[in-house]
């Protein structure tokens, strides 16, 4: 495009400079980014909020013929469905997903989404720095994750209260919630760290009737912290979401092929050593 043929143009000494302008200007973006209001209270996730996730698939699927701000998102694994939008003026986005994955377990798809493949998380997905379960606070896991964000872009950190829970009809609900203000819970963020203070993510995984396939749900919205121009953002919904659950699935079938713990009835989650 036009674009390409100005940076041939301009030799390898403008195109150094144009790079790096852009790193200033993105790193700018993230120095100046605002901060997120720290008034919500840290409180345990509700038997509500769990419940609440059994709507995502009858009433939460986005219409972009009702709502233009919704988008559909090819590229998923086969079965699934993408919808994805951008708040406005904001680095937000939010995306659902629904749909059906066959020849995987329920066991596998609910540790391979939640993250609970702590030892081998980091074989499969390169974007994972760091996943580790610091501890545990009644019903939730407290869970520090630390995700790799492409040069010239600082890692974001999460710190987030996550419960699972399994309803009489086998179905599994999961919450993860964002501490806000996690500093007295971990200190303050490390290095070029950016710790995340706006996320959610809602599931529910069940088998159908017949054991063909699994049923999935997934609603997340995530405020990656910086005043990022909109196709940036944009970008990250196009191509990193479907990426990254085509690697969910590639893993839930590895899961559910061997005798991995993991393809077993999930244990009760126990509190971090």
């Amino acid at each position: 495009g036009s674009v390409e043929r100005v940076l041939c143009a301009m030799g390898p000494a403008g195109r150094c400079s144009v790079v790096l302008l852009f790193a200033c200007l993105v790193l700018l973006c993230e120095s100046t980014s605002p901060a997120h209001p720290q008034d919500a209270e840290d409180t345990p996730i509700s038997d509500e909020e769990i419940a609440a996730c059994a709507t995502i698939l009858t009433d939460e699927v986005p219409d972009p013929a009702v709502d233009a701000r919704w988008a559909e998102i090819s590229g998923g694994p086969p079965g699934m469905r993408i919808w994805g939008m951008v708040e406005e003026n904001s680095a937000t986005s939010v995306f659902v997903v629904t749909g059906e994955l066959r020849n995987v377990s329920l066991q596998s798809v609910v540790a391979t989404m939640e993250g609970m493949e702590l030892e081998t998380r980091r074989e499969w997905d390169p974007s994972t720095v760091e996943l580790k379960v610091l501890g545990r606070q009644g019903e939730d896991d407290i869970v520090r994750w630390v995700t790799d964000f492409p040069w010239p872009l600082s890692d974001r950190e999460y710190i987030f209260r996550r419960r699972l829970a399994t309803n009489e009809d086998g179905s599994v609900c999961s919450v993860t919630r964002v501490i806000r203000n996690a500093g007295p819970v971990v200190g303050p963020p490390g290095g070029a760290l950016v710790r995340i203070e706006d996320f959610q993510q809602r599931s529910i995984a069940r088998m159908k009737p017949d054991g063909s396939a699994v049923e999935i749900g997934l609603r997340y919205r995530n405020d990656m912290k910086g005043s990022l121009p909109k196709w940036v953002i944009q970008w990250f919904a196009a191509i990193g979401l479907p990426k990254y659950l085509n690697q969910i699935f590639a893993r839930c079938q590895v899961l559910s092929a061997t005798t991995h713990p993991l393809a077993a009835p999930l244990p009760p989650i126990s509190p971090a050593a």
